[in-house]
């Protein structure tokens, strides 16, 4: 997983209005604060899934600040941007661990046993539940269990 591909589900150069190649470049863009079409971008990427778009934002921050921020088309702030980097992160390492598009976003969003029946993306709310989804899709990419 490159910051390449953390970028393009993020909405690559047209959304981020400019080129994230390296990780320090997606850092920069992070800590600038992503365009709140990223996070759009990014809930686009599950329009295949049941997942709802409050349980998205309940990801990235407050339903009602993050409504306002898109209807007055202003910047995620460094923390909420952070979130929705952290939730791209975790489903292009489940595309690489899977190794099917459709089936990981599938996966995150499908209770299971690894996790205590919760579904992944219940826990990328915070660093310790993302911490606990990603070793659970380093056992899969390396066949342990799935």
């Amino acid at each position: 997983m490159t910051a390449t591909t953390i970028a393009h589900l993020l909405g690559g150069r047209s959304v981020l209005r400019r080129n994230v190649r390296t990780d320090s470049e997606l850092i920069a863009a992070v800590r600038d604060g992503l365009p709140f079409l990223a996070l759009r971008h990014l809930f686009d990427e599950f329009a295949s899934t049941d997942l709802a778009v409050q349980e998205m934002y309940a990801l990235v921050g407050s339903l009602r600040t993050l409504q306002r921020k898109q209807a007055a088309r202003t910047r995620l702030t460094a923390a909420e941007s952070d979130r929705v980097a952290r939730v791209a992160r975790v489903l292009a390492l489940a595309e690489e661990a899977i190794g099917d598009k459709a089936r990981a976003r599938l996966w995150l969003t499908e209770p299971t046993a690894a996790l205590g029946g919760r579904r992944p993306v219940e826990l990328l709310d915070s660093d310790l539940g993302t911490g606990q989804v990603e070793r659970v899709l380093g056992r899969i990419e390396y066949g342990v269990y799935e």
